[in-house]
């Protein structure tokens, strides 16, 4: 009987089974999925991450569209972030009537986009309701009658606010803080703008008979056109020969000071075999940092003047003091003499 053929998995020993692919894990239920939104949404708001909480009310409202409590998070969350524009809209598309619902919210984003008269009707609505506090109502009133500068309106209402607080409560400075600053601007309104004009040098009398001044435009246009005048006749202008210029101070180094800083060296742009002069390195014995001249200048180096020439001969091979060459190391060459 013939031996059976080795199986594709023995014939290759390091080959391992095909891996099965994993089945998709079913989604949770939804309500377990809504409790752990809204217990990271209750964590983001406590933190103060509200960025990321919004966020997290996208995930709510996409698995229940009309939960309130998310609707009601989100809208908070926009005020918060100052998106203004953006929770007008979603009290638009908030389910119910949108003309009855959140009428203090709507009136208090009227007011942070500017537009104060919206923002009054707003308000009057909201009190002919009944469902919201008087007191937030009339506080809000008051911020948009100051920014329409009716002062004496806005006091009246911080005034009557005061009356009905207590010292005690955190309310109370910040009243305390927008009745001065109205106050502040109805004593400026009444005398403090006379005081203002007696602190200037100029009579007032002077300064109502005086002519209306010109208009900002004529100003300008006249210094332009002078400006461009000037600038032709300076390109027109033949350029009168005389004493050289100096040269400019920009194109000068930092460092350099005219008739004190040494010129540079002329051959500085040669190669150094073609120079007059060349300075080598430092090296041992100091034969690469000595001055070599070239042809014609001075001595070389190995050669010595006739005076010198006299002394050596007369004083001998002996290595004593008198005794000179051009390289300056006698001392070594009287050694071997001996």
């Amino acid at each position: 009987m013939p031996p059976k053929k080795p199986s594709a998995a023995a014939a290759t020993p390091g080959a391992s089974a095909p891996r099965r692919k994993a089945e998709p894990k079913p989604p949770k239920p939804v309500e377990e999925q809504l409790k752990r939104h809204f217990n990271s949404l209750g964590a983001q708001i406590d933190g103060g991450h509200f960025k990321n909480a919004i966020k997290t009310c996208n995930k709510i409202l996409r698995l229940v569209p009309d939960d309130k409590d998310a609707l009601d998070s989100k809208l908070f969350l926009l005020i918060q972030t100052d998106q203004y524009e953006a929770a007008l809209e979603l009290i638009k598309e908030l389910p119910g009537p949108s003309d009855s619902s959140h009428l203090f919210e709507q009136a208090y984003l009227l007011y942070r986009l500017q537009k104060e008269e919206e923002a009054t009707e707003m308000v009057k609505r909201a009190r002919e309701t009944g469902e919201y506090e008087p007191r937030a109502l009339s506080n809000l009133e008051a911020q948009i009658k100051y920014r329409q500068t009716d002062y004496e309106g806005a006091r009246e209402i911080y005034d009557e606010l005061l009356d009905t607080i207590a010292e005690e409560t955190e309310e109370h400075p910040d009243l305390l803080t927008n009745l001065n600053a109205t106050q502040a601007h109805l004593d400026f309104l009444s005398s403090g703008y006379l005081a203002a004009l007696n602190s200037l040098d100029i009579s007032v009398g002077a300064l109502e008979d005086a002519g209306a001044p010109p208009l900002p435009g004529t100003g300008v246009t006249s210094s332009l056109s002078n400006a461009l005048e000037q600038s032709k006749s300076a390109a027109t202008a033949e350029p009168t020969p005389g004493a050289p210029k100096p040269p400019r101070a920009s194109r000068l180094p930092k460092h350099v000071i005219l008739g004190v800083t040494p010129m540079p060296d002329p051959e500085r742009w040669l190669k150094k075999r073609e120079r007059t002069t060349v300075h080598g390195g430092g090296g041992r014995g100091g034969k690469k940092g000595r001055k070599k001249e070239g042809m014609g200048v001075g001595a070389t180096q190995g050669l010595a003047l006739p005076a010198e020439k006299e002394r050596a001969t007369s004083s001998g091979p002996t290595g004593g003091s008198g005794s000179t060459s051009a390289r300056g190391g006698g001392g070594k060459k009287g050694k071997k003499g001996r």
